[in-house]
């Protein structure tokens, strides 16, 4: 997949989202591989990543609410969460290296 292929499809997710689910398309990248890739700052909120290869991906500051991850290779990859316990939250970076 060519980076333009996922511009266009992260573009149309953008606008699935901002729309309301009524216009654009939910991204779907299952079984695609995006070894070292970065994805940084990008909204995949209920993107679909079923089997995909993210191995060492960067994945900071990534939204993945309700995103599916089933059978996703994350080996390796680093991204940033909020951990919040009642009014106050915090960002911790996570990062899996290969052992």
């Amino acid at each position: 997949m060519s980076s333009r292929e996922i511009a266009d499809i992260l573009d149309s997710h953008a606008l699935w989202l901002s729309s309301d689910r009524s216009d654009g398309k939910r991204a779907d990248f299952s079984g695609h591989e995006f070894l070292g890739d970065t994805f940084a700052d990008v909204d995949l909120t209920d993107a679909v990543l079923d089997g995909a290869k993210l191995s060492r991906a960067n994945l900071r500051a990534t939204r993945l609410d309700e995103a599916s991850l089933i059978g996703a290779d994350l080996e390796g990859a680093a991204w940033t969460t909020q951990v919040c316990a009642a009014r106050a939250c915090k960002t911790q970076t996570l990062s899996r290296s290969r052992g």
